[in-house]
């Protein structure tokens, strides 16, 4: 009897408390506690960089680097040929690499040969192929390696041969500025 009575007292309380205004008012705080904690994540999780610089050879303004949870992104810019006289290539490797210690790693690079030749200018303001996209799990691009030296400094590296056989090189480092946090 006892038994009985102490379940229908527990039974009317849980009744009454699912009756009043305090289920809601608990649940509608874990959902905001959850909210919160998943937009610190989200917002932890995404890094916006821009870049420019300006070498001998060519001027680059206006390039984004986004990185965050789902997908990484380079737009790399517009490339402005600065000489007055094009320079016709056979050989070239031109592209973004993060400095490692005294080493550079490529980042985008776009490479060629043409015995006949090419022309710089045309070459280096014409490259699209520095606009990538890739799911963060893809790993082609940005490793993990990759994003953290991105902080030791971002590059644009020309190398080329002209037909004389005489030897183009310059590295430009970007100014990288970090947007978020």
């Amino acid at each position: 009897m006892k038994k009985q009575k102490t379940e229908t007292k527990i039974a009317k309380k849980i009744k009454r408390f699912l009756k009043s205004y305090k289920p809601i008012l608990i649940a509608l705080i874990i959902l905001v506690v959850i909210l919160i904690i998943y937009c610190n994540y989200l917002l932890k999780s995404t890094k916006v960089y821009t870049f420019n610089g300006k070498g001998d050879y060519v001027e680059i303004y206006n390039g984004v680097i986004s990185l965050n949870y789902d997908v990484n992104l380079l737009e790399g810019s517009d490339i402005t040929y600065l000489k007055e006289k094009d320079i016709v290539v056979v050989d070239y490797k031109i592209g973004y690499y993060v400095k490692d210690g005294d080493n550079l790693l490529s980042l985008a690079v776009v490479e060629d040969q043409d015995e006949e030749g090419l022309s710089l200018k045309a070459v280096l303001e014409g490259i699209d192929t520095f606009n990538i996209k890739e799911l963060n799990s893809n790993n082609k691009f940005f490793s993990k390696e990759k994003i953290e030296l991105l902080n030791n400094g971002l590059y644009f590296v020309i190398e080329a041969k002209d037909k004389k056989g005489n030897d183009i090189k310059e590295a430009v480092k970007m100014d990288l500025i970090k947007l978020t946090k």
